[in-house]
């Protein structure tokens, strides 16, 4: 099976604050681990799950950034779906010009209606994204960050921040450990390969241990994809991932 990509990303008007992803490349694999709580409503009080890693076509779409503007009706599967390609890199590439252009509609809106999601924007990458597939024979990990930002005048914007290709900016030989969200490890994430040897035990251990640092901002299930030349396995699937199996 060929797949498509995965992407992984981070949010606000309707949000996964606290969301924690990992991303893993290797030469042989992509791995790809996820929390799955939500959160919503005035001060992000209301609390749910979602599957945050989702198989849309030969596409693996997972989020972790800002997800939807309700008023505006901007929502970032629904251009992940639009954006679907027959490569991980094709993918990245229509996915940021769409995301850019919707994005900006909503930080223009954001700044007039809701300013205190307007400031929040603004303090770190206000989007970010993994994709992964398999090109020419062999796993592939993308990472596209984009920051939201106000010129001179005072006017929003939305602009790619980091980008960073795997194989290509990448060890050949070694491995690349990308967390999104809310994802830092205390311990390097080369202890935890030494202690586990399984890349995908460890980005899932990487997970949890953030669940059990913030649990009210990191939470649920934790659900984890390997993506090999072979095609796509789902490791951990609990509800709401059942979809992936």
């Amino acid at each position: 099976m060929r797949l498509g990509a995965v992407v992984v990303c981070l949010a606000m008007c309707r949000s996964a604050v606290g969301t924690t992803i990992v991303a893993v490349w290797t030469p042989s694999e992509v791995v790809i681990a996820a929390d799955s709580m939500v959160s919503g409503g005035r001060d992000f009080a209301v609390k749910g799950e979602t599957c945050k890693i989702r198989l849309l076509g030969p596409t693996v779409f997972a989020s972790a950034g800002f997800v939807a503007n309700l008023p505006l009706q901007v929502d970032v599967y629904r251009i992940a779906e639009e954006s679907v390609a027959d490569s991980p890199r094709e993918h990245a590439e229509r996915f940021a010009t769409r995301f850019i252009a919707e994005m900006g509609r909503v930080v223009r809106w954001a700044k007039e209606h809701e300013p205190e999601a307007w400031v929040e924007y603004q303090r770190n990458e206000c989007f970010q994204a993994v994709f992964a597939g398999v090109e020419n024979e062999t796993p592939v990990l993308l990472l596209r960050t984009f920051r939201c930002a106000a010129d001179f005048q005072g006017r929003p914007f939305v602009i790619r921040e980091r980008s960073l290709d795997c194989p290509g900016d990448c060890d050949p030989a070694g491995l690349r450990y990308l967390p999104l969200g809310t994802a830092r490890s205390e311990r390097p994430p080369v202890t935890f390969w030494r202690e586990h040897k399984d890349v995908a035990t460890a980005v899932r251990l990487l997970v949890e241990e953030q669940m059990k640092a913030n649990p009210d901002r990191v939470g649920g299930s934790v659900s984890v994809v390997r993506v090999r030349t072979t095609g796509l396995a789902c490791v951990a699937c609990p509800p709401p991932c059942q979809g992936l199996q």
